[in-house]
């Protein structure tokens, strides 16, 4: 269920700034919120300890809330820590490709290990041996020309 209200934001000390959409997100059955759609954000604030995976550590959607926020218009997620102050962001379409469904009696929901999260604008783990194995197989193909008489 999206419901839509108007939020304006201050940028610096700008007394007029541009008005941002804010929609808020509603899991089924649920009267509040359980995050909202800021720009292209879908942004939720949780106690990551409480409501996170522990096995596969995963962070996990009701799927019903993915199709809303992508429906406002989110291209990412963004999960913040209440306890930790850490933000977590991942692309929708990532948590779509690479995630997993769940049925554990919370509903219907998609999950995304941590792996593929981007922790405070950090890259993520996924991508940072993404790199590495590229890097290595970048080198091992100029050893095997080098081999060969060509290469450098």
């Amino acid at each position: 269920m999206i419901h839509q209200v108007q939020r304006s934001t201050q940028v610096g000390r700008t007394t007029h700034s541009p008005k941002r959409r804010v929609t808020p997100i509603y899991a089924p059955g649920r009267r509040h919120p359980v995050g909202q759609v800021v720009g292209d954000a879908f942004i939720k604030h949780i106690a990551f300890s409480k409501h996170t995976l522990r096995s596969p550590r995963a962070i996990a959607f009701d799927v019903s809330t993915l199709d809303d926020a992508e429906r406002a218009g989110a291209v990412v997620a963004e999960i913040h820590d209440t306890e930790s102050r850490n933000v977590w962001t991942a692309p929708i379409a990532l948590i779509r490709s690479k995630g997993f469904p769940v049925r554990r009696g919370f509903g219907n929901q998609w999950a995304l290990t941590l792996e593929h999260w981007s922790r405070n604008g950090l890259q993520s783990e996924a991508e940072a041996r993404e790199e590495q194995q590229a890097a290595k197989q970048a080198a091992a193909s100029v050893v095997q020309l080098g081999l060969f008489g060509g290469g450098l």
